[in-house]
């Protein structure tokens, strides 16, 4: 297995190559460090398509290729990395990373209510609290039928690009073409963000919406929207 970086990266940590048995998955994906203005959005077998190297069987000489994206300046920065340098890609994010990350890019409304309180587990004094009351506010983000919002959960794939498709006001009855989406309650949420091209699913054909969303996916898609 090989690990291509490109000119616009350097490994950090680990090998650019490793050999793997046949049916095996690789388990020593490197550590890559991005240049200046530049983020790194994951691995590609397609040069399209993030996916997570150490969930690919390997049958044959595979070649995972990084995939990066000019940082734009335009826009006020809403995600960070490590203190290590490493952006760590394949990391998932939960519920309130999300909801910090949408109260930054989103227009904040004029008139804000305390929605937040409503729900059991959430305190005032969390440091997520006033972005969980904006993206509420904003309608972008829901919580749960028990009166609560699990801010330290990882958000699914599905619940990521609900809060996408609300953000651009998509209308909502476009059903996706994904087989493992069919009467999946954000289908029509997928179907409409994936229709904008914000978004893709795996190399299989499949969405995997209750999959939770790695940090490069999400950067993908807040791009999306904001260009």
């Amino acid at each position: 297995v090989t690990y291509a970086v490109g000119s616009q990266g350097t490994i950090l940590a680990g090998n650019t190559t490793e050999t793997v048995k046949d049916g095996q998955t690789p388990s020593q994906t490197p550590v890559v460090k991005v240049d200046t203005d530049t983020i790194f959005l994951g691995w590609s077998l397609d040069g399209i398509t993030t996916v997570q190297p150490g969930a690919i069987p390997i049958h044959e000489d595979t070649t995972f290729t990084a995939l990066y994206q000019e940082a734009a300046a335009e826009h006020a920065a809403y995600i960070q990395g490590y203190g290590d340098g490493t952006f760590r890609p394949d990391m998932y994010i939960t519920r309130a990373e999300t909801a910090a990350i949408l109260s930054r890019v989103a227009e904040q409304p004029e008139e804000i209510r305390d929605l937040a309180s409503a729900f059991i587990d959430l305190q005032t004094n969390a440091w997520y609290f006033p972005a969980v009351n904006t993206v509420l506010n904003l309608g972008l983000m829901q919580g749960y039928g028990d009166n609560v919002f699990r801010p330290d959960a990882v958000i699914t794939r599905a619940e990521f690009v609900a809060a996408a498709a609300r953000y651009l006001s998509l209308p909502i009855g476009l059903q996706s073409s994904f087989d493992d989406c069919i009467g999946h309650w954000a289908d029509g949420y997928i179907g409409a963000v994936a229709d904008r091209g914000i978004i893709q699913g795996y190399e299989d054909a499949s969405f995997r919406p209750e999959q939770p969303i790695t940090r490069a996916e999400a950067v993908q898609v807040i791009n999306g929207l904001l260009f």
